[in-house]
């Protein structure tokens, strides 16, 4: 079994990052869902499944991922400290994934001072916090569970696309 990581500021018990630290492709979400809280691991709930059938329906192997939330517990509202140590933690996650893909508002609002419904599926190539680093802003895989796939699988379907040709 293994021992529990605790946030440093406020005790809670954290999902850390999975996957290759060298991935090529790294993923952020927003924050963990109940699943995630309680098996202590990042998209393994019923969002995430979906996720991992639609990248593997692109040829996209869900080992080969780096994956982190913006938040690693569940996410507290208006803590400017919390966030500022997550936002840290998020992005030394992927620091040595060259293409990151930013799941949901919250996250895409952090790091791309965007509303994720004027930019999903539009690839960035300059960004303050991933530099020249290709990012690809999608909506929050947890909408399929509330309305039909078609908008993120057309996101899912961008990133394959753009996967084979950066």
């Amino acid at each position: 079994m293994e021992k529990m990581v605790a946030c440093p500021l406020c005790a809670r018990p954290l999902v850390l990052p999975s996957g290759p630290q060298a991935a090529a492709l790294g993923l952020i979400g927003e924050f963990p869902g109940e699943t995630e809280l309680r098996l202590h691991q990042p998209f393994c709930g019923p969002a995430g499944a979906i996720l991992r059938q639609e990248l593997a329906r692109l040829g996209i192997m869900w080992g080969e991922l780096r994956m982190t939330n913006l938040w690693e517990h569940a996410a507290l509202p208006q803590d400017e400290k919390e966030l500022n140590w997550h936002t840290r933690q998020a992005l030394l996650a992927v620091k040595n994934c060259p293409v990151i893909v930013l799941l949901g508002s919250e996250v895409v609002s952090l790091f791309l001072n965007e509303k994720v419904s004027n930019v999903a599926g539009i690839w960035h190539t300059q960004s303050a916090f991933f530099g020249e680093r290709p990012v690809l802003p999608l909506a929050n895989p947890a909408i399929a569970l509330h309305q039909p796939l078609g908008e993120f699988r057309w996101g899912l379907e961008i990133l394959a696309k753009g996967l084979k040709t950066l």
